[in-house]
């Protein structure tokens, strides 16, 4: 398979998954609710390291959402970049397929993107979030759920064009 099919299909996947996070599940679109799904994109990447330029898609990723969320410029792009690393240091000392892993993974990049992202927010800006704790369970349960039948997903028709 050419490689290059394979990281059209990922900035095509990138893309989708920005306008759908930006607009249709934008904060306050679905009450309460915020499905990040690019992060799941990023935790993909990470977790496949035949596939090269992860980096690279972790940084568009973030870049992306900075743009077209309103975010401060660099404040999505610093939590993709660290969280591939992480997850890509942690998957050089544990290297499994083992769905129970997968879930894990996508559940503790949730709370670390919640932990980053509100960190930065409050350091960067004047405004503080008020963000219960109640509401920061539901959303992680809710992308974990939401994130790992995406990362399926992504992992059959990835495997198809790879094939």
């Amino acid at each position: 398979m050419n490689k290059v099919y394979v990281y059209l299909f990922f900035v095509i996947i990138l893309f989708l998954f920005v306008i759908f996070q930006t607009t249709l599940f934008s904060p306050g679109s679905l009450g309460p609710l915020y499905i990040d799904l690019t992060l799941i994109v990023v935790v993909y990447l990470s977790l496949n390291p035949e596939i090269r330029g992860g980096v690279f898609f972790a940084f568009l990723s973030g870049y992306m959402i900075d743009l077209f969320s309103g975010a401060s410029l660099g404040l999505y792009v610093l939590s993709r970049l660290s969280l591939f690393v992480i997850i890509r240091f942690i998957i050089t000392k544990i290297h499994s397929d083992l769905f129970v892993l997968h879930i894990l993974i996508i559940f503790f990049s949730i709370i670390y993107e919640w932990i980053f992202v509100y960190a930065l927010f409050n350091i960067i800006s004047d405004m503080s979030l008020a963000l219960t704790p109640g509401f920061i369970a539901v959303n992680i349960l809710i992308n974990t759920f939401i994130g790992y039948i995406c990362f399926v997903i992504i992992k059959e028709i990835h495997g198809k064009l790879y094939s």
